[in-house]
Protein backbone atom coordinates (compact mmCIF):
# COMPACT_ATOMS: atom_id res chain seq x y z
CA UNK A 1 0.00 0.00 0.00
CA UNK A 2 1.18 3.84 -0.65
CA UNK A 3 -0.11 5.98 1.93
CA UNK A 4 -0.01 10.31 1.84
CA UNK A 5 -1.57 11.99 4.70
CA UNK A 6 -1.77 15.90 5.59
CA UNK A 7 -0.28 17.24 8.52
CA UNK A 8 -2.46 20.79 10.35
CA UNK A 9 -0.41 23.08 12.56
CA UNK A 10 -2.54 23.25 15.94
CA UNK A 11 -3.56 26.01 17.44
CA UNK A 12 -1.32 25.77 20.64
CA UNK A 13 1.62 27.45 21.95
CA UNK A 14 5.04 26.12 20.25
CA UNK A 15 8.43 26.60 22.25
CA UNK A 16 7.41 24.91 25.56
CA UNK A 17 8.76 21.65 26.83
CA UNK A 18 5.26 20.21 26.86
CA UNK A 19 4.00 21.36 23.98
CA UNK A 20 1.89 18.91 22.24
CA UNK A 21 3.43 19.02 18.49
CA UNK A 22 5.71 21.25 16.60
CA UNK A 23 2.97 23.75 15.00
CA UNK A 24 3.68 23.03 11.52
CA UNK A 25 2.11 21.87 8.45
CA UNK A 26 3.48 19.73 6.23
CA UNK A 27 2.94 16.28 4.37
CA UNK A 28 3.82 12.35 5.06
CA UNK A 29 3.99 9.40 3.11
CA UNK A 30 5.07 5.88 3.15
CA UNK A 31 4.92 2.75 1.45
CA UNK A 32 3.80 -0.17 3.38
CA UNK A 33 4.13 -4.27 3.18
CA UNK A 34 2.36 -7.23 4.84
CA UNK A 35 1.58 -10.47 5.14
CA UNK A 36 -0.75 -12.25 7.37
CA UNK A 37 -1.47 -16.16 8.21
CA UNK A 38 -3.35 -18.00 10.35
CA UNK A 39 0.16 -18.63 12.17
CA UNK A 40 1.71 -15.35 12.07
CA UNK A 41 1.88 -12.13 9.85
CA UNK A 42 4.91 -9.03 9.73
CA UNK A 43 4.08 -5.70 8.41
CA UNK A 44 6.88 -2.83 7.59
CA UNK A 45 6.70 0.57 7.13
CA UNK A 46 9.05 3.01 5.48
CA UNK A 47 8.24 6.66 5.11
CA UNK A 48 9.12 10.36 4.85
CA UNK A 49 7.74 13.45 6.66
CA UNK A 50 7.48 16.52 5.55
CA UNK A 51 7.31 19.61 7.41
CA UNK A 52 7.50 23.13 7.16
CA UNK A 53 7.89 26.32 8.83
CA UNK A 54 6.42 28.09 12.50
CA UNK A 55 7.27 30.53 14.38
CA UNK A 56 9.39 31.46 17.01
CA UNK A 57 6.97 31.79 20.18
CA UNK A 58 7.76 35.28 22.12
CA UNK A 59 6.40 34.13 25.49
CA UNK A 60 8.69 31.27 25.79
CA UNK A 61 11.75 31.27 28.22
CA UNK A 62 15.03 31.96 26.33
CA UNK A 63 15.98 34.47 23.58
CA UNK A 64 13.32 35.29 21.37
CA UNK A 65 13.03 37.29 18.15
CA UNK A 66 9.20 37.26 17.36
CA UNK A 67 8.07 36.31 13.99
CA UNK A 68 11.28 34.36 13.02
CA UNK A 69 10.63 31.44 11.38
CA UNK A 70 11.84 27.92 12.95
CA UNK A 71 12.61 24.76 9.82
CA UNK A 72 11.08 21.84 11.74
CA UNK A 73 12.92 18.90 10.88
CA UNK A 74 12.32 16.70 8.12
CA UNK A 75 12.23 13.02 9.10
CA UNK A 76 12.51 9.75 7.61
CA UNK A 77 10.55 6.75 9.62
CA UNK A 78 10.30 3.03 9.97
CA UNK A 79 7.38 0.72 11.51
CA UNK A 80 7.91 -2.98 11.70
CA UNK A 81 6.12 -5.37 12.93
CA UNK A 82 5.30 -9.29 13.78
CA UNK A 83 1.83 -10.47 14.58
CA UNK A 84 0.61 -13.83 16.41
CA UNK A 85 -3.11 -14.56 16.44
CA UNK A 86 -4.21 -16.65 19.36
CA UNK A 87 -7.69 -18.04 18.36
CA UNK A 88 -10.05 -16.41 16.05
CA UNK A 89 -10.54 -13.28 18.36
CA UNK A 90 -7.09 -12.22 19.84
CA UNK A 91 -3.81 -11.32 18.19
CA UNK A 92 -0.41 -10.20 20.24
CA UNK A 93 2.28 -8.17 18.24
CA UNK A 94 5.36 -7.05 18.99
CA UNK A 95 6.72 -3.41 17.17
CA UNK A 96 10.09 -1.81 16.05
CA UNK A 97 9.56 2.14 15.52
CA UNK A 98 12.15 4.30 14.31
CA UNK A 99 12.24 7.85 13.75
CA UNK A 100 15.09 9.98 12.31
CA UNK A 101 15.15 13.51 12.02
CA UNK A 102 16.86 14.57 8.84
CA UNK A 103 18.26 17.73 10.55
CA UNK A 104 18.01 20.19 14.02
CA UNK A 105 19.54 21.56 17.08
CA UNK A 106 20.71 19.72 19.37
CA UNK A 107 19.21 20.68 23.57
CA UNK A 108 22.06 22.93 24.71
CA UNK A 109 24.00 23.35 21.65
CA UNK A 110 24.52 26.01 19.33
CA UNK A 111 21.48 27.93 18.37
CA UNK A 112 19.32 26.67 20.80
CA UNK A 113 16.54 28.00 23.51
CA UNK A 114 13.59 27.34 24.50
CA UNK A 115 11.81 29.11 22.14
CA UNK A 116 13.23 26.90 19.71
CA UNK A 117 11.93 23.65 20.72
CA UNK A 118 10.44 22.80 17.48
CA UNK A 119 13.35 22.89 15.60
CA UNK A 120 15.02 20.24 17.91
CA UNK A 121 16.57 16.59 15.93
CA UNK A 122 14.88 14.75 17.67
CA UNK A 123 15.47 10.46 16.82
CA UNK A 124 14.11 8.15 18.53
CA UNK A 125 13.42 4.39 18.40
CA UNK A 126 10.65 2.52 20.70
CA UNK A 127 9.89 -1.23 21.24
CA UNK A 128 6.27 -1.89 21.75
CA UNK A 129 3.88 -4.84 22.41
CA UNK A 130 0.40 -4.76 21.25
CA UNK A 131 -2.89 -6.99 22.03
CA UNK A 132 -5.66 -6.36 19.18
CA UNK A 133 -9.26 -7.92 20.08
CA UNK A 134 -11.45 -8.50 17.47
CA UNK A 135 -14.68 -8.66 20.05
CA UNK A 136 -17.45 -8.86 17.10
CA UNK A 137 -17.81 -9.00 13.27
CA UNK A 138 -17.56 -4.96 13.15
CA UNK A 139 -16.61 -3.87 16.47
CA UNK A 140 -12.40 -4.48 17.98
CA UNK A 141 -10.28 -2.78 20.55
CA UNK A 142 -6.13 -2.35 21.02
CA UNK A 143 -3.84 -1.92 23.63
CA UNK A 144 -0.08 -0.66 22.99
CA UNK A 145 2.98 -0.50 25.51
CA UNK A 146 6.47 0.72 24.50
CA UNK A 147 8.77 1.86 25.75
CA UNK A 148 12.54 4.30 24.14
CA UNK A 149 14.78 2.18 23.99
CA UNK A 150 16.72 4.52 22.12
CA UNK A 151 16.97 8.25 21.13
CA UNK A 152 18.51 11.46 20.99
CA UNK A 153 16.67 14.99 22.19
CA UNK A 154 13.69 13.05 23.22
CA UNK A 155 12.82 11.80 26.69
CA UNK A 156 13.19 7.86 27.93
CA UNK A 157 10.06 7.37 28.25
CA UNK A 158 7.16 4.66 28.39
CA UNK A 159 4.11 5.36 25.94
CA UNK A 160 0.78 3.66 26.61
CA UNK A 161 -2.41 3.52 24.38
CA UNK A 162 -5.68 1.70 23.13
CA UNK A 163 -8.02 2.26 20.37
CA UNK A 164 -11.71 1.30 19.66
CA UNK A 165 -12.28 0.11 15.66
CA UNK A 166 -15.52 0.05 14.33
CA UNK A 167 -16.66 -1.26 11.08
CA UNK A 168 -20.00 -0.09 9.19
CA UNK A 169 -21.86 -2.77 7.46
CA UNK A 170 -23.46 -3.02 4.19
CA UNK A 171 -22.96 -1.35 0.95
CA UNK A 172 -21.57 -2.68 -2.10
CA UNK A 173 -18.04 -0.98 -1.58
CA UNK A 174 -17.87 -2.83 1.73
CA UNK A 175 -18.22 -0.24 3.97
Amino acid sequence: AVRVGGILAGGYDTGFINSLGDGANGLETSVIIGKFGRVAGFSAELGYRYRGSTQVNPSAIGPTTSGVPIDVPNELFTNLAVFVPVGDKVTFGVDYRIINALSGLYLGGPGFSPSRFPALEEDIQVLSGRAIVQATDSFGFNFFAGQVVRGVNTAASTLIGGGISFRFGGGAAGF
